[in-house]
């Protein structure tokens, strides 16, 4: 198992067949169950994907899409109340599990969640495996946190710190339960500070390799008036996703250079408050005139990526985030798009040698960055298409559905052996 370092480089593992139960909030669009997709058509496996028949954004409530067509996986809706991710639980999971009867159960949340708690007392009795998912990366110690909130007189907010930070250390003991991170720093917490004994693997957020392929759109350029090299940065419209940081920087290129700048609006997880702040940065930095604003479906994103030059994500960490993934980052070496990230949280193990990578927040060393593709972007196309080759090789859906198979293999090999 790979367990530590980067990403094992594994072929699609056809073996035994398993029924496999994937419960995954975040699969209520299309665009997030590639991974059910390959392990269905690529490992072989029978699988059961639970998806919410509703899931509560930033900005309103998106609805279940209903399967496509060619789908090798069966979807089943449940309803889930909405609540914090930590404590939503759904209507009916038991009694999915006692007719399904998974053999192993797959679930995108945290063992110390309402969820993980359901799905254990559900297989209690048939010691039915389950692999949980880390994608925090930056550590909270909850008990410590509970104290220094009873130091200051905050007695509910200290008795609620207290009482998750003894469900993590109960649920992180449980026994046939195997994790998977998606970033090295989650991998480092889980199975050092959170002192996780059972299997646990460092595997991709895998995306769709037939659906996120170089296509470069000249067409959709054309549609978007995209006449100039053109950078791109897409995926949710936050402070710290540092849009401002990147327009400060084109900035100081404006006189020097002809080029625009793609942004992604993505409503339904912005905030109107920080998007007109974005717009009147994009004015008072001189650069109206060069920013283009679209809305798109997640299905059509690849569109997007093939009609801009360059992705830039300058992500930069706070105290209570860091950058867990960077999955428009992927999509973009996927679609061969050359990549400019800061090195905030995952983004530049995520990127390896094939992306440039500047200090988060540094604004002058994003705007070299920045110049010298405009200066020569030949360089950095060639390194473009190393990175596909890495991104079908490592962080597709088939790669990541590889490295879950492998643990589900691992997690039932002690069961037996206990």
């Amino acid at each position: 198992m790979n367990d530590s370092g980067g990403l094992a480089s594994q072929p699609p593992t056809r073996g035994r067949t398993l029924r496999v139960l994937h419960v995954a909030p975040a699969a209520v669009i299309r665009a997030n169950r590639a991974l059910d997709q390959a392990l269905a058509t690529d490992c072989g496996h029978d699988v059961t994907l639970v998806v919410p028949r509703s899931y509560a954004v930033r900005n309103g409530v998106v609805v279940a899409e209903a399967a496509a067509s060619g789908t090798s996986y069966r979807l089943v809706l449940l309803d889930r109340t909405r609540a914090h991710a930590r404590a939503a639980t759904w209507h009916g999971l038991g009694d999915l599990v006692r007719k399904v009867q998974p053999e192993i159960i797959l679930s995108d949340q945290d063992p110390a969640t309402a969820e993980g708690l359901q799905l254990k007392m559900a297989t209690r009795s048939q010691r039915v495996p389950i692999v949980f998912c880390n994608v925090e990366n930056v550590d909270r110690d909850y008990l410590d946190e509970a104290r220094h909130a009873l130091r200051r007189l905050r007695v509910a907010r200290a008795a609620l710190s207290a009482a998750v930070g003894v469900f993590v250390r109960l649920a992180y003991a449980w026994r046939d339960i195997g994790m998977w991170s998606m970033n090295l720093g989650g991998l480092e917490i889980v199975k050092h500070r959170r002192m996780f004994r059972g299997p646990v693997v460092h595997a991709p957020l895998g995306i769709d390799a037939a659906v996120f392929r170089p296509d470069r759109n000249q067409s959709q350029r054309q549609e978007l008036g995209l006449v100039d090299p053109t950078f791109g940065q897409f995926g949710r419209l936050t402070p710290e996703k540092g849009i401002l940081h990147l327009l400060e920087a084109a900035s100081r290129l404006r006189h020097r250079y002809r080029f625009q700048i793609l942004i992604d609006s993505m409503r339904e997880h912005d905030s109107a408050v920080f998007a007109q702040q974005v717009s009147a940065s994009a004015g008072a930095f001189g650069l109206a005139d060069r920013v283009v604003r679209f809305t798109a479906a997640h299905e059509e994103m690849p569109r997007y990526y093939n009609s801009i030059d360059c992705l830039v994500a300058p992500s930069y960490p706070s105290q209570k985030y860091t950058e867990q993934y960077g999955r428009v980052v992927a999509e973009a070496m996927g679609c061969g798009v050359p990549v400019v990230v800061s090195d905030c949280g995952h983004l530049p193990d995520l990127v390896g040698p094939f992306g440039e990578v500047f200090p988060a927040g540094d604004v002058a060393r994003l705007a070299d960055c920045l110049g010298r593709f405009l200066s020569d972007p030949g360089a950095y196309r060639g390194r473009a298409e190393l990175a596909h080759q890495y991104f079908l090789e490592r962080l597709s859906s088939t790669a990541q559905a590889a490295v879950l198979t492998a643990l589900f293999m691992e997690l039932l090999d002690r069961r037996r052996a206990a």
